[in-house]
């Protein structure tokens, strides 16, 4: 009977050069001395080392995939570039910080700095400044407020913010954001435009400790889109709807004046009403006014200031 040859040794282990983890947007290196055992262990190994790999590599994928499943696809696929391009330059990164609180905007500097310490921090108090620090430096991070002024004699407003985060999502879809507010509620008149946005988009409350604030920072960073479970309710409310809202709670205008305004029939005026009203579930009660029932509804759920 012929003996058969002796099994191969797998002691020595060939380099891993490059493993991209795209979970936490790092390159880990590995490396170990190859042992000289001939030729077929040798390549023995290093098929071993690369099916590991492969594995690993298709778990992170998976797992980033879940992060983002409910995402459209060419969001995905832009986050996935962006994560890849994260591991190809040493360059520092940029982050915009937007407050009209300078007690607050020096806290968050803070606690952006201490975790960030290479990362270049920028402020505004205002939407016009943020939107001149943006053209300039092209942040990697934008952190906002949404209760901002327009410019420096203005007063602070939310229909501001809103308006400046719309500005900006349309102009630097590339641009991962935080939202840092007390009115978080009101995000929900964004909520398309979040949906699609191509980076990171998070939010977090003022109330919330600090270490809140860098955790949705880091997410944002990475990609990941987070709004709080008031904002993934099933309320859908077309744009018509909520300029009729502003419209009639924050002008008080009444229907002939908004129909105008809006280059629309009366009619199509009173259409609306109750389609908002049946978004919002206002039904008609004995001894109440459906119309005022609907503004209360409507700042419940953050459509309106």
């Amino acid at each position: 009977m012929t003996a058969l040859p002796p099994a191969p040794e797998f002691g020595g282990a060939s380099q891993i050069q490059h493993v991209l983890d795209f979970d936490q947007n790092v390159v880990v290196q590995i490396a170990s001395e190859p042992r000289n055992r001939g030729r077929g262990p040798e390549a023995s190994n290093l098929l071993i080392l690369q099916i590991i790999g492969l594995i690993y590599s298709s778990a992170l994928f998976i797992s980033f995939i879940h992060q983002h499943r409910c995402r459209p696809l060419h969001v995905v696929l832009l986050s996935l570039h962006k994560l890849s391009q994260l591991t190809m330059t040493s360059s520092p990164q940029t982050f915009l910080i937007v407050d009209a609180h300078e007690v607050v905007l020096r806290g968050t500097r803070q606690a952006l700095a201490t975790a960030y310490p290479e990362a270049k921090l920028t402020t505004a108090n205002t939407a016009k400044q943020a939107l001149s620090q943006l053209k300039l430096n092209r942040p990697q991070l934008l952190v906002t407020d949404l209760l901002i002024p327009q410019d420096t004699q203005d007063s602070v407003k939310i229909a501001t913010g809103i308006a400046f985060l719309r500005q900006v999502m349309a102009a630097y879809p590339s641009l991962n954001i935080l939202v840092q507010s007390s009115h978080v509620r009101s995000l929900i008149r964004l909520k398309p435009s979040i949906h699609i946005h191509w980076a990171g988009f998070t939010i977090v409350d003022k109330k919330l400790p600090i270490t809140d604030m860098l955790e949705k920072a880091d997410w944002s960073l990475r990609g990941i889109s987070y709004t709080p479970a008031g904002m993934r309710a099933k309320l859908e409310l077309r744009p018509e709807w909520l300029q009729l809202l502003q419209l009639a709670f924050t002008q008080g205008l009444q229907d002939r004046t908004i129909a105008k305004q809006m280059n629309i029939a009366e009619r199509t005026v009173r259409r609306y009403w109750a389609s908002v009203q049946a978004a919002l579930n206002v039904s008609p009660a004995p001894g109440t006014n459906i119309r005022i029932q609907t503004g209360i509804y409507a700042r419940a759920a953050g459509l309106i200031d």
